[in-house]
């Protein structure tokens, strides 16, 4: 549980680090494209067979005016809209990652694993809620994209409070404590 108590407290620590990677985040590749994703038609059961046009009607179709016509290129004032609008939604973005991270570590804090700890160890007993407790953390733990940095502790400290979760739930005090 010392081990906990330690990456614990170095999770805890890397709050002060967050406004670094909220930059980080902005500067993030999206993870969407803006372009709508084209419906597929159904296709007739049959198909019919094309009639022949008169030789004058053939001359004068020009499939390439056709697809100029349905759609023409943005001008400039529209993708400088766009590119606007997309940086304001990646900029929300990083701001929402950096504050699940902090609300992580918030939670971290004070769910009560050093009031666990102590009680393990010096008062040698397992209430029925701390398997639960553990549980909750880490579940809240592993819905979070962690920055880089903190990718790898965050990982150790999930599978540790893993650990600490089954042990907690077959009362075993010796490998919980």
């Amino acid at each position: 549980m010392k081990r906990n108590l330690t990456i614990w407290l170095a999770l805890a620590l890397a709050i002060f680090a967050l406004p670094a990677y909220q930059s980080a985040l902005l500067a993030a590749p999206q993870s969407q494209s803006a372009t709508a994703t084209p419906i597929a038609e159904e296709e007739p059961a049959a198909t019919p067979e094309p009639a022949e046009e008169p030789a004058e009607a053939a001359d004068d179709y020009d499939h390439n005016d056709e697809v100029n016509s349905a759609a023409e290129a943005p001008t400039l004032e529209e993708l400088a809209a766009r590119v606007s609008a997309l940086e304001a939604q990646l900029a929300d973005r990083g701001a929402s990652d950096a504050n699940t991270v902090a609300t992580a570590l918030y939670l971290l804090d004070n769910v009560g694993l050093h009031d666990l700890d102590t009680r393990l160890n010096e008062a040698g007993t397992i209430e029925a809620g701390d398997a639960g407790t553990v549980a909750r953390i880490n579940r809240v733990l592993s819905t979070i994209l962690w920055p880089s940095d903190l990718a790898a502790d965050a990982t150790t400290l999930m599978d540790t409070l893993t650990q600490l979760n089954a042990a907690l739930s077959d009362d075993d005090l010796t490998t919980a404590a």
